[in-house]
């Protein structure tokens, strides 16, 4: 009892000394302060940092420290993860030397990956994924050699994949997928042999795959589907022997499907096919070139994989051999639960020993040739999916399948003589209006088609529609392929695009008791699931092929590509002919663009369809009755069209136009059709700048050399004399050095002309740089640098992104320079990046335009060049609005509390930045210099009177923020 007693009086002791000694150690001053700036920069409010004890009260929950030390300790874990953290990652995290886990995954973390990373010689796991990074990985998270664990997908990371990753000797799990990464994969990876995951699927990456790779002899998982990867598997992977999954679908390979695949025995999921057959813009494509398309073909047989006794998932799609494809041997493969072998040739009767895979669950044997009837064996199986659709199947159909998920494509051609007995025609036109309810848009009744079967036909037996396929996920609900979203399209048919039926893999459309002949079918797009970038659909990539009558008409269709955005309408109108009285329509997943995001959401999307007749129907003989009302409307309608031309003018009023005009007592003058015509060349087509609702514009030359721009009404326009009167009266009660001037108009013979001051385009670039043409092949080959990131990145348009080009003008009126220039070695300096060195050297005044001298207030343009920087935020959050410009440059707001420095070095090459500077510093100004600058925007000044009230608390009198404010109120 004694011993029991001392031993706990022990314990007790050392537990209270080593709540002392924590309690005492404290975290270095470095890493103290670098904790306030990460918490600033990820916005973590909630954290206070006004001591630097390591007692745990005092720290977030997702920071750790080691307790190594007597007196100091030392933060090792920094994990925020799902935190939606909405700030940028602070260069100052390399400060925390002793950092072994950085987790910031599963927030919406914008900017790029900072290169100081590098720096933390401890780190084992650094996980970034599903943020909104951009920009490169750097190139010196190379040099971590501690790194266990690295996770970058799901973000918007571009350029190539560093080649000194392959450095990271300790490296287990890479995964970089779901992002914009391109170019080849790195042969450098190969030297990685510690690697056990390797994902890559998603990207732009392209090339063939390096035969290094075949040195990752403990790689287990390989994911690269969804690429631009060419070639055939190297014979190097022949080594992979721990390899359990290996995905490699959705690509350009071709050749065989090599026979080394047989001794993967550890395989459990092999996935292979579903190729891109389109990709004309390929940079190292090579393939066999048919007309004018690209063909990657995966060719056949399917080597013997009787051996991988671990196999659980076998998909195969999209082989091809000229003489058609046996079944395979798969008898031993008893762990099998997931079979798809889908257009893959293969000829010939289902074996029966399918019945004998006990564990087979789902089964996708569809789009093949096979015949013969389905084996009754197949009734021991547990069955939830079965596809056989597409094949020259007959016989009866198990019983078991009655109660499945059963598509075996059962011939339209029934339905016809259900729904249309004998031949009985009843229609020439289809609206559907897909997943929704009845509408009428423009007359026309779209029925409803909100059903969740697989198969169903209209109350009215004109249409039906035929479901295939299902998510390979298995989570998927009949529900999911009904779709009702607030997409916030403005169109006037908009509610047809709220809603969409889709499919997981096939769906068709079929119109029944058509009358033959040619029709027009219009198919209504818009893509409303893969838009929200909170859940990072934005990544989504829904690639299908469209048929008509059986034949193809749309390969790898990519509906925001074609509609160049979310939420944003794509029609298409193609020719089908009828012959059958029944139309087929098809849309078709080919197992191309995403997979990973949201299984079973990736396949075809349809909104509405429409069919219309080429052709006049029959409507039988014209009743007398029916004549006699043509008659008489067509009277009345003559009676009430002479009635408007007598109300507009044109008939029984000519004198009276021109007297109103006389009465307005015109500044200008009356021109004569005579010189009209002569300016004009006649109203030459040449001469002819324009077209409006009102009429057409020309461009004329008076007698005295003068530019005038001529607005001819138009005889269609129903703008009639007392609209052009009014015109007149309130063009010459204006007065605005802004607005055009009107010089005079013309109403000889029926005409309605006004004459206008001629106003050439592009006034304002001609103003700052004269060169134009050398300005438009500097924007057309390097880019214009005027586009917001996020536009160009990601391409999401905001009203904040002509903010930011506003910034850059700014930026181009205080330098005197191009946003844009030419430099030796074919190099571009931007002038926004020169601007962002300069800001943080703390010499952004040295930015202003030398031709200036010292004639210029300094805290003006610092105010000036500080908007600007506030303008080119990364974030367009963060910009603020034309508004708040406006407010700031009158002096009602100053830009000092608003300032927020995101420096858009996205690639994380200061030093190049640097050097660019450097060497724009160092050269004259641009040919146009900015000397002239205050005369060329005192010709924009808008009246005061509209923008000036009494609470301004600046005097903006001054030339710099006046011409900016100037040159804001005219664009």
């Amino acid at each position: 009892m004694g011993k029991k007693s001392s031993s706990l009086l022990i314990f007790l002791l050392l537990l209270q000394l080593s709540s002392k000694l924590r309690s005492d150690q404290q975290l270095p001053k470095s890493e103290v302060d670098a904790l306030k700036t990460i918490a600033e920069k990820l916005r973590l409010k909630q954290l206070r940092y006004s001591n630097d004890s390591c007692r745990a009260p005092l720290l977030a929950d997702g920071i750790k420290c080691d307790f190594c030390g007597s007196t100091t300790c030392h933060v090792t874990n920094l994990t925020f993860p799902n935190q939606d953290l909405t700030g940028e990652i602070a260069q100052e995290v390399a400060n925390l030397t002793y950092l072994k886990e950085l987790d910031l995954s599963g927030n919406q973390l914008y900017g790029s990956i900072p290169v100081s990373l590098g720096n933390l010689s401890s780190l084992s796991i650094l996980d970034l994924s599903s943020n909104y990074l951009i920009g490169p990985i750097p190139a010196s998270l190379g040099s971590i050699q501690s790194l266990k664990r690295l996770y970058l997908y799901n973000n918007f990371l571009n350029g190539y994949i560093p080649p000194t990753l392959g450095a990271l000797t300790s490296l287990q799990f890479l995964s970089l997928g779901q992002n914009r990464l391109s170019g080849p994969v790195p042969d450098e990876l190969g030297n990685i042999t510690t690697l056990e995951f390797l994902g890559l699927q998603e990207n732009l990456l392209s090339g063939d795959l390096p035969k290094g790779l075949g040195n990752l002899s403990k790689l287990r998982s390989f994911y690269m589907s969804s690429n631009n990867l060419t070639g055939e598997l190297p014979q190097s992977f022949s080594k992979l022997s721990s390899l359990r999954v290996l995905s490699l679908h959705g690509n350009y390979m071709s050749g065989r499907i090599p026979d080394f695949i047989k001794s993967w025995t550890n395989l459990s999921t092999l996935i292979l096919g579903f190729q891109n057959t389109n990709n004309p813009d390929c940079l190292y494509c090579t393939s066999l070139v048919t007309g004018h398309s690209w063909e990657m073909i995966l060719k056949g047989p399917l080597p013997d994989i009787s051996t991988l006794k671990m196999l659980e998932e076998l998909w195969v799609s999209d082989l091809r051999n000229s003489n058609g494809l046996q079944f395979p041997e798969l008898s031993t493969l008893k762990n099998l639960n997931s079979l798809i072998l889908r257009n893959c040739s293969i000829t010939g009767q289902i074996p029966s020993y399918i019945g004998d895979l006990s564990s087979l669950t789902y089964l996708d044997l569809s789009f093949n040739k096979l015949t013969g009837h389905i084996p009754s064996t197949i009734s021991n199986l547990k069955l939830e999916f079965v596809y056989f659709t597409g094949n020259m199947l007959n016989g009866s159909i198990p019983g078991v399948l009655l109660n499945s998920s059963l598509n075996y494509g059962s011939s339209p051609l029934k339905l016809m003589d259900v729904y249309c007995p004998r031949k009985k025609l009843k229609y020439n036109s289809l609206y559907i209006n897909c997943g929704g309810e009845n509408i009428a848009i423009e007359g026309n009744n779209y029925e409803e088609d909100n059903k969740i079967s697989a198969f169903h036909v209209s109350p009215k037996g004109s249409w039906a529609y035929s479901r295939s396929g299902d998510s390979l996920s298995f989570d998927s609900s009949p529900r999911d392929y009904i779709r009702n979203m607030s997409c916030g399209i403005s169109v006037p048919d908009a509610p047809l695009y709220s809603t969409a039926r889709l499919s997981p893999q096939s769906l068709k459309y079929y119109g029944l008791c058509l009358h033959n002949g040619n029709y027009t079918v219009k198919l209504h797009f818009a893509e409303i699931i893969y838009t929200d970038d909170k859940d990072y659909s934005i990544l989504g990539k829904r690639v299908f092929d469209v048929y008509i009558q059986e034949k193809r008409v749309e390969e790898n269709f990519n509906i925001i590509d074609k509609a160049r955005g979310a939420n944003r309408v794509f029609l298409k109108n193609y020719t089908a002919v009828v012959e059958k009285n029944l139309l087929e329509i098809h849309f078709y997943w080919a197992g191309k663009g995403s997979t990973y995001i949201r299984p079973g959401l990736h396949g075809p999307l349809i909104s509405a369809i429409s069919v219309t007749p080429d052709f006049k129907p029959d409507s039988g003989k014209i009743s007398a009755s029916t004549i006699t009302i043509i008659i008489v409307a067509s009277a009345g309608f003559f009676l009430l069209v002479l009635a408007s031309l007598w109300k507009m003018g044109w008939v029984g009023r000519k004198g009276k136009r021109h007297d109103e005009l006389r009465g307005l007592e015109l500044q200008g003058s009356f021109f004569s059709f005579y010189q009209i015509k002569a300016a004009t060349q006649n109203f030459s087509s040449e001469n002819k700048i324009g077209e409006g609702g009102f009429g057409a514009v020309y461009k004329g030359i008076l007698p005295n050399g003068m530019q005038i721009a001529v607005k001819q009404l138009s005889s269609k326009s129903k703008q009639g004399t007392h609209q052009f009167v009014t015109e007149v009266g309130t063009m010459t009660s204006l007065s605005h050095p802004n607005l055009v001037k009107l010089l005079g108009c013309c109403t000889e013979d029926h005409q309605l002309l006004l004459i206008y001051e001629y106003m050439e385009n592009n006034s304002l670039a001609h103003g700052l740089f004269g060169n134009i043409v050398l300005l438009y092949l500097i924007v057309i080959l390097f880019g214009s640098g005027y586009m917001a990131p996020e536009y160009a990145m990601r391409g999401i348009l905001t009203d904040k992104a002509d903010v930011y080009s506003f910034g850059v003008v700014i930026l181009e009126i205080v330098s005197g320079k191009y946003n844009a220039e030419n430099r030796p070695n074919h190099e571009i300096a931007f002038l926004l990046d020169m601007a962002y060195v300069l800001k943080e050297e703390g010499k952004l005044i040295e930015l202003v335009d030398p031709v200036l001298g010292s004639d210029f207030r300094v805290d003006e343009a610092t105010m000036i060049l500080d908007l600007a920087i506030l303008c080119t935020n990364t974030s367009p959050t963060l910009r603020p609005t034309m508004l708040e410009v406006v407010s700031i440059l009158e002096g009602k707001k100053t830009t000092k509390k608003a300032l927020y420095l995101g420096r858009p070095d996205s690639s994380g090459k200061f030093e190049r930045a640097t050097t660019l500077c450097d060497l724009s510093l160092s050269t004259q100004p641009a040919s146009t210099s900015m000397e002239k600058t205050p005369e060329l925007f005192s010709s924009y000044m808008s009246s005061k009177d509209i923008w000036e009230t009494e609470s301004l608390s600046v005097d903006c009198s001054n030339e710099i923020a006046e011409e900016t404010v100037a040159m804001l109120k005219t664009t």
